[in-house]
């Protein structure tokens, strides 16, 4: 605004924005006022004044309707229906038991053991009591059928249609109460229908007498039936629960974005980054069209999957698409990492020891087997520790094939060189990790890819060829589900992000 302009705005507002709350409130909405000095080369707040409402503009209360509350509380259960699909999807060997475990934290299983002791403590006083009070022990028998029917077939449901829960206090009734053997007639009933991994507690449970004991092992018993009931029916529809796993996700994703579009700003971010690192690597003539084609979204997502393995894209700015598996990729990029570590030392290693040694002996297959023993755990906080380590057994090997030609000079030099791998520059660490992202982009981009390449692994990479191919064996599920379930909007999102790339930039209108 020009300064004449200021001074026109003054005129008309004769009342200051800093009067008593009271003006402010009387002066009329289209009053001008005077304009407030902003610093630019400060966050503080102009002159100690707060800046008035028309300027910053108010922050109403949003509230949530019941409707709003439903849809948030349906989409939540969804959430959780999906994150179970997505398991049963990846996971071969998913079983309920494992999904439990995952899910209990270990204050609720404490909580949880201490629930189970105080109610059979207290079944326990109940019989202590004389004479004993079978009362509890009635409740618990009337509901076993049901149960038990929880953990059956319809076929084999049957065998409970004789089953009366009103048989003990019968027997109590006419002085000839048997709990034991009542629960024992249960058991046995259980044991035909049961698969053969449960035998042998059924066997226990037939010889156990202690009455609470025997219905603590019978509740634990049919709730082993009914996890193996639920994992043989997983088991048996999992190709179809595959392919809801894919629409599922895929839909709730899309109406996430629709309450909230920034919670797939980190995966928009992956994208661009591997769309540019494509866009790098194509000849110069060959420019990126404004659309990507089928395969040119595999060959990124190619680049983008293996990128992820370098451990960079961690906790908030991991992809939110692939949020479910973050820790099954955290396990493989660590993975990788302490591979990447080996091969490097092993390299090294070799350089030093000369030709004769590493062609003439398996000194190289050792030495691998020993450093990725020695790696176990390994990770970048742990990185500078764990090379003194390598060192000293690479330093040993050397000295074991060497004999008297290793010497100390050698020796400082190794360890010179070893300890440098610390560096994420170093040239050797980076020629490794190189390599092995190139092996691993090219085996995610199809096998035609593999096929152009002479199916053969860069130089140096088939040392590590059964622990690599073992890692890209357990990253190719996790890819393959998640390129089917969001193919569509990772096309839409890079189509989008290339037209913005080559939109030219709007001229400032600022002076």
């Amino acid at each position: 605004m020009s300064q004449d302009g200021n001074q026109d705005n003054s005129k008309i507002n004769d009342v200051d924005v800093a009067d008593s709350e009271e003006t402010t409130i009387k002066k009329p909405r289209t009053d001008v006022s005077e304009p407030i000095s902003i610093n630019s080369t400060t966050n503080a707040e102009p002159s100690g004044r707060p800046l008035p409402m028309f300027v910053a503009g108010a922050s109403p209360n949003k509230y949530l309707t019941l409707d709003q509350f439903k849809e948030f509380q349906q989409m939540n259960d969804e959430l959780k229906n999906m994150a179970i699909a997505h398991e049963i999807s990846l996971d071969p060997n998913f079983s309920i038991e494992g999904l439990k475990e995952k899910s209990s934290t270990q204050l609720s299983k404490q909580v949880e053991e201490m629930g189970k002791k105080a109610f059979y403590d207290i079944l326990r006083e109940r019989l202590a009591e004389d004479p004993p009070n079978y009362t509890p022990f009635f409740s618990l028998y009337a509901e076993l059928k049901d149960l038990a029917l929880e953990a059956s077939t319809a076929a084999s449901a049957k065998i409970f249609d004789n089953f009366d829960p009103e048989e003990p206090k019968r027997q109590q009734e006419n002085n000839c109460l048997d709990m034991v053997g009542l629960v024992h007639a249960f058991v046995d009933k259980l044991g035909k229908i049961c698969a053969p991994i449960r035998d042998s507690q059924v066997a226990k449970l037939k010889k156990e007498n202690d009455l609470v004991n025997l219905f603590s092992g019978v509740h634990t018993l049919l709730d082993d039936m009914k996890h193996d009931m639920l994992n043989f029916t997983v088991k048996a529809n999992r190709h179809q629960i595959l392919q809801h796993s894919v629409q599922m996700e895929s839909q709730q994703f899309l109406k996430l974005l629709k309450f909230s579009p920034h919670l797939a700003n980190e995966t928009r971010a992956w994208l661009a980054e591997a769309t540019a690192e494509y866009q790098s690597k194509l000849p110069p003539d060959q420019p990126m069209p404004s659309k990507i084609t089928e395969k040119q979204l595999t060959q990124i997502l190619a680049i983008g999957y293996a990128r992820l393995l370098d451990g960079k894209r961690t906790g908030d700015l991991f992809p939110e698409t692939l949020k479910y598996d973050i820790l099954r990729v955290e396990k493989l990029w660590k993975e990788k990492f302490r591979l990447v570590i080996c091969l490097t030392s092993v390299f090294i290693a070799s350089n030093l020891a000369g030709k004769q040694v590493c062609e003439e002996t398996d000194f190289k297959k050792r030495l691998k087997n020993n450093l990725l023993a020695l790696l176990q755990d390994v990770d970048e906080s742990k990185l500078k520790e764990a090379l003194e380590t390598v060192f000293l057994e690479c330093d040993r090997q050397l000295k074991t094939s060497l004999g008297d030609k290793w010497n100390e000079t050698f020796s400082a030099l190794l360890k010179r060189q070893i300890i440098a791998v610390e560096n994420e520059s170093n040239p050797v660490r980076r020629i490794v990790e190189d390599r092995m992202f190139s092996i691993i982009s090219t085996i995610l981009t199809g096998p035609q890819a593999m096929k152009d390449q002479g199916s053969r692994l860069p130089p140096g990479l088939s040392l590590i060829e059964e622990e690599l191919v073992a890692l890209i064996s357990q990253y190719l599920p996790v890819t393959f589900h998640n390129s089917r379930s969001f193919c569509q909007f990772y096309t839409a999102t890079i189509n989008e992000h290339l037209h913005h790339q080559s939109s030219p930039q709007k001229p400032s209108t600022s002076q």
